[in-house]
């Protein structure tokens, strides 16, 4: 086994048509069999069928492998996606790879190159469910399983996460998720009719479903506070020693507050120090960059206005 890719495979404690599974082989070395062939969410009805079969597991998607085995197969199964893999800069090569589950994609396609171990009960969920992230976590006396401000009477047996305040009021087995971009409210078990809702609106290209409020970059992170057709407003996070840009636009004008932390900033070649308190302003068209030399996080209100504010105008230059 020491040229296959190695997967973790845990025998089903019940009939589970969301999961993904695969049927284990002949053995090849004590505690590691052959993959014979993957089955991908499979429904209900055949998971129950595969459960009597006897040799199906549940495909944990942990694996260990060498890089050099896993490039070979990708190269193999999905030439496409390898060419840009082959870039030394991960986040340029993140730009062209085209998005497919790895499962799907590669291995199901060489199972001649793999091998599972079937492991024992490891107290493993695949976690793929809302349902399956309520029976993960600790329950109160009225069975509701909770995160964040949450208050309720009469209400059992719920899903509740959320930053912000929520009251139930005489609601049981709900699912109640409130995130920066949206709410949830579904009963259990609606997770297909999730599916569909959510792919109706990808088709309605819906800016809170095709973008995140929340952005996770390389130098920090960018949270969306307040958008229009003219203006955003936008907190920025930067970690120490990292920085932003340099780039500019053609179509907005942007003004940096810093809240916390010390930045140099870079606007057109001049550089300047600004701490807490102090702000400095863009002019549409110029090149900019803005560093964090300091210790801490450095915390940045960004006002973004201009007659255009699409994510593609903006010029990445070298720094």
């Amino acid at each position: 086994a020491n040229d296959r890719i190695v997967l973790i495979g845990v025998p089903p404690s019940k009939p589970e048509g969301g999961l993904g599974y695969i049927r284990a082989g002949r053995e090849i070395i004590d505690g590691v069999r052959e993959v014979e062939m993957f089955k991908e969410k499979p429904g209900q009805n055949e998971a129950i069928n595969m459960l009597k079969e006897g040799n199906w597991v549940w495909n944990t998607m942990i694996m260990t492998f060498r890089a050099s085995n896993m490039m070979n197969l990708i190269e193999k199964t999905l030439p496409s996606v390898a060419d840009p893999l082959r870039k030394f800069e991960l986040n340029e090569a993140y730009k062209y790879v085209q998005e497919i589950d790895v499962s799907s994609g590669t291995l199901s396609k060489v199972p001649e190159s793999l091998a599972v171990v079937v492991a024992g009960d490891l107290g493993w969920s695949d976690l793929g469910s809302f349902e399956s992230v309520y029976e993960l976590l600790q329950k109160d006396a009225e069975g509701n399983a909770r995160s964040g401000k949450v208050r309720y009477h009469g209400a059992r047996n719920n899903l509740i996460l959320s930053k912000r305040l929520v009251a139930l009021v005489n609601v049981n087995d709900m699912i109640v998720i409130d995130d920066e971009d949206a709410i949830l409210v579904m009963p259990k078990g609606s997770g297909q009719d999730l599916k569909e809702l959510v792919e109706g609106m990808l088709k309605e290209e819906l800016p809170e479903v095709i973008e995140h409020r929340v952005k996770y970059e390389e130098w920090g992170t960018k949270t969306i506070l307040l958008t229009s057709e003219s203006y955003e407003v936008s907190r920025l996070k930067i970690y120490p020693g990292r920085s932003l840009g340099p780039k500019r636009h053609f179509h907005r004008s942007i003004y940096w507050q810093i809240l916390s932390g010390t930045a140099k900033v870079i606007v057109d070649g001049n550089e300047s120090i600004i701490a807490r308190g102090e702000g400095i302003r863009i002019p549409l068209g110029l090149p900019h960059s803005i560093i964090n030399v300091g210790k801490i996080p450095l915390e940045v209100i960004e006002i973004a206005t201009g007659e255009y504010l699409g994510s593609n105008d903006v010029e990445l230059l070298r720094a």
